[in-house]
């Protein structure tokens, strides 16, 4: 089904939900189809940060878990949990300035890098008005240097604090523990930038 429809979809089923239960505690007729509107607006919104992206089967996955990096380069795995960020909203993840996957709660990417610096950038898309705020709040960045066989894991966490907590990337300290953890997690293909030429 097209990403369009499917937003169209959604957007109808969360609104149409939004009202159903605002009628269903009393509130306004008014003020219900606000709400509805409103609610239609922000996952249409949100729903736009998607594209399309290309599920790994289980036996990929645990296949690429088990590889180690190609010849003369690193590999970085990127993680986002179930509790980070909204359910509708898919996070790009931009390596170097190039977007290279897009992530849902609960998946990760793996991706094939040069030995040397490299900058990560994750987050929703900036959005219109107040929403962009929220976003902006939702991106997190990090600089991190590879070498050749080395690899590197990343996992999406909250910084502690109050309500609109900062997202930020963090680096895991075992990497193979780390990849333990992930044998059960989803894992979406990336967009991989050119380095194995």
């Amino acid at each position: 089904m097209p990403n369009t429809v499917k937003t169209v979809i959604i957007s109808f089923a969360a609104a149409f939900a939004a009202a159903f239960v605002a009628a269903f505690l009393g509130v306004p007729t008014p003020m219900a189809g606000t709400l509805a509107g409103f609610t239609l607006l922000l996952v249409a919104a949100y729903r736009t940060n998607n594209r399309s992206v290309t599920d790994i089967s289980p036996a990929d996955r645990d296949h690429l878990l088990a590889q180690g990096p190609p010849a003369n380069h690193g590999v970085v795995y990127l993680h986002r949990g179930a509790t980070i960020g909204g359910l509708l909203v898919g996070f790009n993840v931009s390596l170097d300035h190039s977007n290279v996957a897009l992530l849902k709660v609960a998946r990760f990417t793996r991706l094939v890098v040069a030995p040397g610096t490299h900058q990560l950038v994750v987050g929703p898309k900036k959005q219109f008005g107040q929403l962009g705020k929220i976003a902006e709040m939702q991106t997190a960045q990090a600089s991190f240097a590879t070498a050749a066989g080395e690899t590197a894991v990343f996992e999406l966490k909250f910084a502690p604090g109050a309500m609109l907590r900062k997202l930020e990337l963090v680096r895991a300290q075992d990497a193979t523990s780390a990849l333990a953890s992930l044998a059960k997690v989803k894992m979406v293909a990336s967009v991989q930038p050119a380095v194995l030429a």
